[in-house]
């Protein structure tokens, strides 16, 4: 499947302190045939920043994912937070009344027979959805920052900082499908 087949199932949009979030998946996603093969995946949030001042979004720490099943029964998620890392910025900036995509670095792959999601969780290392198959499935993407966090790291951001830290909480459930429908 080339990257023109893939298609993005879109969430509603959320508005929360003057910011719209919109989660997006691929849909569907290809099952590896081969084991170790990894497929990527599309998948991450939009952001459009609705105030008059530039934004900036806190990657550590403020991410959570939860999967659940067709049945409506909630995967199991593994992580793997002793490899922790910032990949390039320790955050994103998002100017006014700008749309930015968040991207989660997502794959799937076949562990033998055991089908996973692997997502990169910002600086929380990788979060794993093992035993997965071809299904209907709904991701959450919780995206949570507090108000005293966001402070704190706008004092230790260098002088190139500008801008206000965004803080809040919004959950976004978007739905997909493994496998061909």
């Amino acid at each position: 499947m080339n990257e023109q087949d893939q298609q993005l199932n879109r969430s509603d949009v959320f508005e929360v302190n003057g910011v719209q979030f919109q989660a997006a998946i691929q849909s569907p996603i290809p099952i590896p045939i081969l084991p170790w093969r990894k497929i990527p995946v599309k998948f991450g949030m939009f952001v459009t920043n609705q105030t008059s001042t530039r934004l900036y979004f806190n990657r550590s720490g403020s991410l959570l994912l939860m999967l659940v099943d067709e049945a409506g029964r909630e995967i199991a998620v593994d992580s793997d937070i002793l490899r922790p890392e910032i990949r390039s910025q320790p955050g994103y900036f998002v100017e006014t009344t700008e749309t930015q995509f968040f991207n989660f670095d997502s794959s799937i792959y076949r562990n033998f027979c055991n089908l996973q999601l692997k997502t990169f969780g910002e600086a929380d290392g990788f979060y794993y959805f093992r035993n997965l198959k071809s299904s209907h499935y709904q991701i959450s993407i919780i995206y949570e920052i507090q108000e005293s966090w966001s402070r704190l790291l706008r004092r230790k951001r260098d002088d190139n900082y500008s801008g206000k830290g965004w803080w809040g909480k919004v959950t976004i459930p978007v739905n997909f499908h493994i496998g061909y429908k």
